[in-house]
């Protein structure tokens, strides 16, 4: 059994297959006489055009083989408009005997179904329609010719038997793909070239490629094919085997893109894409519900060709992209970028360094309410533009705001050997720090009216904010974040920002991990820093006038030095720590209370402190004076805070002695998370408090009493129970047990509404004047008023029981 795998052709086979040579004489003999058949029935021509009238205009045919043994003759069945031809051809065979009488009603037509430039030579094709030509035309010799000994020469003739003998079909076919190595899946492709030949005559251009309706370079299709060519739809194949079965008449087909489709498509785009902006999937939906709502589905275009159209020929004509973003947006992202970020300090000794920050894909570790809790900090860091050096960094606990924006420009200026040793680096090398000239920050936090104030008036600085729509010109900071979190990736509960599925598995292991401490990470930032500025590249920053003057390398630290060994005069600004602190750090307001002050939720004093104190104490006007002061931290470590008032006077402030006993020596950013520590236990203690607070006052004998006091007043008779027929008549009955009651009570006896009121009304005319009840007493207070109205009842009664 022959394998369907196809061995590989001989080394040398030609990509030309040439004509098969037969060598049995019996097949051979076949072939010769089939030649010899000259005559067709009803007049047919081999390759001829002819119609049926019986097909009232819907078909063709092309007469290919006669068997006059068999008397079969078979025909390609071709249909007008077909447009480009696929797969293998409508092949029918036709017995002239039939009951039907094939050929009953034929008649000959003129070459209608060939187009002109395939009919007629001398029509002028494109270039690319005849690539591969001859190669095509010999691949369909190869099928359909062999080669046979006739009058003792070799000659070609056509072998009729591929279309009417299984077995002569397969071993054409078989030949053609042997000689050029092909797999049998090409016998497609050789069937398919084979259609075409028959189905244009014959003629020497049937198998050009018709690239005319493909489009072509900077041309459309609309308006060029009749119908949409191409094999029909996954859609119009089940609609063709459903009206096939139930005898339905035949779908149409799906239309191509239309002029007028195209001009609604400009409609659409000015309409929607540009005057409202919707998104092309949105503009789609907006045409097709707007201009295609009475429309068939086969007349709507399709969502590819909508945007196969817009995307080739619409939106570069009609600058769409840039006039939906408007003059702002589009200058901004669709305006070329050809700056560079060091173009401020070109031709220029300046020395002007980036402010940045990002948040560190490292979290650090906080002792929170008991349990080690990740904290994510911002690491804000200075890189020189002229340079590409990192001489200045800040770890931000509370995000980018403006104190730690002033404390990385004033780490510039300070040596930060001492601060790397602490830590325990012993390699300080290429932990830069020097003068400079002005600041660059992007427009964020570090760009607000009190650090350009404090930062760079102050400091005599040059301000520069980042301008919109120059991305080139921003930031050179922007480009270190990825070397910054590569660098930092290999520590413990690290991660990065990448998405594959390694960096993912890795990211979800590093959450599982214990945390660094603050420490930890600013000595991985420091060696970071040193990573940076001793093996980064920057062989686009040295001049030809450096490299002369002895600058023989190209990192980031001797280009630095090079630049502020140059600095002199007023360039070259040396600060101690203590004055780098005092001239960027910002002030902050703050109370002192008995002689101390309250900051970061510790207590600071001073004897010089006291002494203003006291004097502010003997000087006030009332208690609600407070003395104000102004006060800011300085150092690595939280010792010591300088601090100023309105009169002039300065100085330092130390803890107090317990705190410093609670504190130890530790640094401000740790005093900030042993304040988020402080805090959260605070907040759980409250709402425990509260709970404990509510269970004892409701176990206590005087919420018992006020309970039984309630309850004894429920059950009591109101002493001024409104009763009467009228509103009128309920208060004066009212009025008048009230002051009985009150009689009653001045004669010690029991206050029994009912007995009074009789002794009451027996007394009642020495005290009222008249009947209506009104009380002539001068009393401004009801106190009094009762005192009163009691010592004149009360004397009445005696005078009536002596």
């Amino acid at each position: 059994m022959r394998s369907h795998i196809m061995p590989p052709a001989p080394r040398g086979t030609s990509l030309v297959p040439p004509p098969r040579v037969i060598t049995d004489e019996a097949f051979a003999a076949r072939v010769i006489d089939s030649y010899h058949q000259r005559a067709w029935p009803s007049g047919l021509v081999p390759l001829k055009l002819f119609a049926r009238k019986r097909d009232k205009g819907e078909c063709f045919y092309r007469a290919v083989t006669w068997d006059a043994h068999s008397r079969d003759l078979y025909v390609l069945r071709l249909v007008a408009g077909s447009g480009t031809l696929y797969g293998g051809g409508d092949w029918e065979r036709w017995n002239i005997d039939g009951a039907d009488d094939p050929l009953g009603d034929v008649y000959s037509i003129s070459d209608i179904f060939t187009p002109p430039e395939i009919q007629t030579e001398s029509v002028e094709v494109r270039a690319s329609s005849l690539v591969g030509l001859e190669r095509r035309k010999s691949i369909v010799k190869a099928y359909s010719e062999v080669t046979v000994d006739y009058n003792g020469k070799p000659t070609d003739m056509f072998n009729p038997f591929i279309l009417s003998d299984p077995k002569a079909r397969s071993e054409a076919l078989y030949h053609v793909l042997r000689s050029m190595g092909q797999q049998p899946g090409y016998q497609s492709t050789i069937l398919e070239y084979f259609h075409r030949h028959c189905a244009y005559g014959g003629r020497a251009r049937a198998l050009i490629r018709q690239t005319k309706n493909q489009g072509g370079l900077a041309q459309q299709r609309i308006a060029v094919n009749v119908r949409r060519p191409g094999p029909k739809t996954r859609t119009e194949r089940i609609a063709d085997d459903k009206t096939e079965f139930l005898g339905h008449p035949r779908m149409a087909r799906k239309t191509h893109v239309r002029p007028l489709d195209f001009a609604k498509f400009v409609e659409a785009i000015e309409k929607y894409y540009i005057g409202e902006r919707m998104t092309l999937a949105n503009t789609y939906s907006a045409m097709v519900s707007d201009q295609y709502s009475k429309y068939p589905e086969r007349l709507i275009p399709s969502w590819k060709q909508f945007l196969y159209h817009v995307n080739r020929y619409i939106l570069a004509k009609t600058d769409a992209k840039r006039r939906q973003l408007g003059r702002r947006l589009s200058r901004k992202y669709l305006s070329t970028k050809s700056g560079q970020a060091t173009h401020l300090t070109l031709d220029m000794s300046l020395e002007i360094v980036d402010v940045d920050g990002f948040v560190a894909k490292v979290p650090v570790a906080g002792l929170i309410a008991g349990k080690i809790e990740p904290i994510f900090v911002t690491i804000i860091f200075a890189v020189s533009r002229r340079t590409g050096a990192v001489v200045g960094y800040e770890i931000a606990m509370e995000g980018e705001d403006n104190e730690s924006f002033r404390r990385c420009i004033a780490s510039i200026y300070i040596d930060k050997t001492n601060r790397a040793r602490e830590l325990g680096l012993r390699d300080t090398k290429d932990l830069l720090h020097g003068s400079i000239d002005g600041v660059f920050v992007d427009n964020g936090a570090g760009g607000s009216d009190e650090v350009i104030e404090a930062a760079c008036k102050e400091s005599h600085l040059i301000m520069y904010l980042a301008p919109p729509a120059a991305g080139d010109r921003k930031g050179t900071g922007e480009s270190l974040n990825g070397i910054m979190l590569r660098l930092m990736a290999e520590a413990r509960g690290a991660y990065t920002r990448q998405r594959d599925f390694l960096s993912l598995d890795l990211r979800d292991r590093a959450r599982k991990e214990v945390p660094i401490t603050v420490e930890q990470l600013e000595e991985l930032l420091l060696v970071a820093i040193q990573h940076v500025n001793r093996f980064s590249k920057k062989r686009h920053l040295r001049s030809e006038t450096m490299r002369m003057n002895g600058c023989h390398n190209i990192n980031p630290t001797t280009l630095w030095e090079y630049h502020q060994a140059a600095r002199i005069g007023d360039q070259k600004v040396e600060l101690t720590e203590q004055e780098a602190w005092e001239r960027f750090i910002p002030w902050k307001p703050g109370t002192v209370r008995g002689g101390k002050l309250a900051a970061l939720s510790k207590r600071w004093r001073s004897d010089e402190l006291d002494v203003r104190y006291d004097d502010f104490l003997r000087c006030r006007s009332g208690k609600s004076d407070k003395m104000k002061i102004e006060y800011k931290r300085v150092g690595n470590h939280a010792t010591t805070l300088l601090w100023r008032d309105k009169q002039g006077n300065r100085g330092e402030l130390e803890l107090v002695p317990e705190d410093a006993l609670m504190v130890e020596v530790v640094t401000w950013k740790a005093l900030e998370l042993r304040n988020w520590d402080d805090a959260a236990l605070t907040m759980n203690d409250e709402v425990k408090k509260g709970r404990h607070r509510h269970k004892i006052n409701t176990l206590t004998n005087k919420a018992q009493k006020k309970l039984d006091d309630h309850q004894r007043r429920s059950n009591k008779t109101p002493e001024t129970v409104l009763e009467g027929e009228t509103t009128r008549k309920a208060r004066k009955n009212g009025k008048v047990r009230q002051d009985a009651a009150r009689f009653a009570r001045a004669k010690g006896a029991l206050a029994n509404v009912d007995e009074a009121l009789e002794e009451f009304e027996a007394v009642k005319a020495e005290v009222f004047l008249n009947e209506d009840g009104t009380v002539i007493i001068a009393s401004d207070f009801d106190d009094e008023y009762d005192d009163i109205l009691a010592s004149q009842l009360l004397a009445a009664s005696q005078r009536r029981h002596p």
